[in-house]
């Protein structure tokens, strides 16, 4: 017999559980004042706060309305943007994504008019909000705290509590000419991975193989340390990659595995270089099997869903010997910027660079557009002419083989 449903606003068992060292995370299930039912999720330092935290949770959504419910003009921005939080995690964003969008809201939106009501904003009154984020976090932040100020006028609109975006008619915000992209020409390349394998410290970091494998394949550094044996193909005359997953953090819960990559585009499979199989078959050799945290974004009310999966990762973490879990993406880039500020290349060179490099040599090399957006899983660069979306590549494969029996 089906169990009856919960009444309109009210919550079902609460499931309180440790997560790690210093947080407890409360979950449950809450029926909104629209009739669904959809998943809450709270954290605290302790099981009492974290349980006390979903209770206040709820009953916040019972006072103005949750999402789907009764927004009112009454309803304050910082009410609206939890509500608009919520509906964003139904869209199927990445972690990632969430995770900006949260630092808008909480960190920009309701510092500085959360408390100012939807029916008082007017486009003054949003100007002001964007332009103290502006003097206050630079234009970057600007410009977010409006594309997201802007969402949640949007929603309010759908809701039927006002008639226009006000944030339609806000100025536009001057950011900073981004300068040329630098690129890296085969020279360049080949003295960075010199200098970066002669490198005690880098060494002791595990960068040199990192290095060598993004240079060859362009992929993005989220995706490199996301890199597990099942996305690997090595048994085949040309053995391929498939890039269908990338690295996150997760706030509070620390670094998972996003089930998908980027975009839709960004999944992709491509011929690996000849120089690195041998690197990847030695690395997978003496690869530890690790439980990895997986999570993937799902649209609908089920939210987003968790499991683990016992895997060798391409390129673990290296700091703790009993350990092969996965590394922090941040950690990483800062460890490269020192690997090539120390090579003579200085801290203004990314990562993202060998990506930009790859490119340029592809273009060079005369290799069409569509094979080069094949192979880097760009979704707006050459929108233009994508054609054969997801279609195997042997694009830089050919180039880098190409590059080291003419080199």
């Amino acid at each position: 017999m089906a169990r009856p449903r919960l009444a309109l606003g009210t919550y079902g068992a609460i499931s309180t559980r440790k997560i790690n060292k210093t947080t407890w995370m409360s979950t449950g299930r809450y029926r909104d004042l629209d009739g669904a039912t959809r998943k809450v999720e709270t954290r605290g330092r302790t099981k009492t706060e974290a349980e006390t935290a979903f209770k206040e949770r709820c009953r916040e959504r019972t006072s103005f309305g949750g999402p789907g419910g009764a927004l009112t003009k009454s309803t304050t921005l910082a009410e609206l943007g939890s509500i608009w939080l919520d509906d964003q995690e139904l869209e199927g964003h990445s972690a990632n994504t969430m995770r900006v969008y949260r630092i808008a809201v909480e960190n920009h939106i309701t510092v500085y008019q959360g408390q100012v009501m939807i029916g008082e904003l007017t486009t003054n009154g949003a100007n002001r909000l964007i332009r103290s984020v502006q003097t206050h976090h630079g234009a970057s932040s600007a410009k977010l705290a409006k594309t997201v100020l802007s969402g949640m006028c949007k929603y309010a609109v759908n809701e039927g509590v006002i008639t226009k975006n006000v944030v339609r008619e806000v100025g536009s915000i001057k950011v900073k000419p981004k300068t040329a992209p630098k690129s890296f020409t085969w020279e360049q390349i080949l003295d960075l991975r010199q200098k970066v394998a002669a490198d005690p410290q880098a060494i002791d970091r595990d960068l040199p193989a990192l290095v060598m494998f993004q240079q060859d394949t362009g992929m993005r550094i989220g995706e490199c340390l996301a890199v597990t044996e099942d996305c690997l193909n090595l048994e085949i005359e040309k053995p391929t990659i498939t890039v269908k997953q990338t690295a996150v953090y997760r706030p509070g819960l620390g670094e998972w595995i996003q089930a998908h990559p980027k975009s839709d585009a960004s999944i992709r499979t491509f011929e690996l270089p000849s120089e690195l199989v041998p690197v990847i078959r030695a690395r997978l050799a003496t690869g530890r099997v690790t439980t990895i945290n997986y999570c993937e974004s799902q649209r609908g009310t089920e939210g987003q869903r968790e499991w683990t999966e016992d895997r060798i990762l391409l390129f673990p973490m290296t700091r703790y010997a009993s350990k092969a879990g996965l590394r922090n993406q941040s950690n990483v880039l800062k460890q490269l910027a020192d690997a090539f500020e120390k090579a003579g290349y200085g801290r203004d060179v990314k990562s993202h660079t060998f990506r930009k490099s790859l490119v340029t040599m592809m273009l060079e090399a005369g290799i069409p557009l569509n094979k080069i957006a094949d192979h880097m899983g760009h979704d707006k660069l050459l929108v233009d002419v994508y054609v054969g979306r997801k279609k195997f590549s042997d694009a830089a494969a050919g180039l880098i083989n190409g590059k080291y029996l003419t080199a």
